[in-house]
């Protein structure tokens, strides 16, 4: 199997740790779209790539206790179809394994619904596909937004939009507490209407 590198324990694609498998090329269908280079990925596409037994990646995976799923992204898995459904068959078939695979892709579920890699993955159980190419048009979706709420003056690199005047979203304060004299609260904001 051709990849680029893969991460052992990932605690940040998936809701159960995961095994992260970064896949070797992409189409850039992001940038085309937008008429950009916009990819946060870009970089991954001049990392040397390595050719990888299926069963040694599988047995690394199976060997460790802490992950519960596999995830395959940052390029793009769809774009090396062979090696994909080589890896899922392979985990299903010769290992018995039914962990959740999730799969992160910039294509659509139209784009891919008539291939022959979806309609194979498409007879397994716990496949996950994340479809979303993303578009500088297209606002985000959030359906569940945690928020840590700390009462100070400062400088910030980021920030995210204000839910508290948002009227899609319902706030409910979970907890708060004094920490190194600041008053800190932790929010959750559900989507109430799309």
């Amino acid at each position: 199997m051709i990849i680029k590198r893969f991460v052992d324990e990932d605690f940040v694609n998936y809701r159960k740790p995961s095994m992260f498998i970064i896949t070797p090329t992409c189409s850039f269908k992001c940038d085309k779209e937008n008429g950009c280079l916009m990819c946060q990925n870009s970089r991954l596409v001049h990392e040397p790539t390595h050719d990888v037994e299926t069963d040694v990646l599988i047995m690394r995976y199976l060997e460790n206790p802490i992950t519960k799923a596999i995830v395959f992204g940052g390029l793009e898995p769809f774009d090396t179809p062979h090696d994909l459904v080589e890896f899922i068959q392979s985990l299903r078939w010769n290992y018995h394994c039914d962990d959740d695979i999730v799969i992160y892709t910039g294509y659509t579920e139209e784009e891919l619904e008539d291939t022959m890699v979806y309609k194979i993955i498409s007879l397994f159980n716990n496949i996950i596909v994340k479809f979303g190419r993303f578009r500088l048009d297209q606002m985000p979706h959030y359906d569940e937004v945690l928020v840590t709420k700390v009462d100070a003056d400062g400088e910030a690199e980021v920030f995210f939009p204000n839910l508290d005047t948002c009227i899609e979203f319902k706030a409910r304060c979970v907890s708060s507490c004094e920490d190194m004299g600041y008053n800190t609260s932790f929010w959750t904001y559900r989507r109430v209407a799309d």
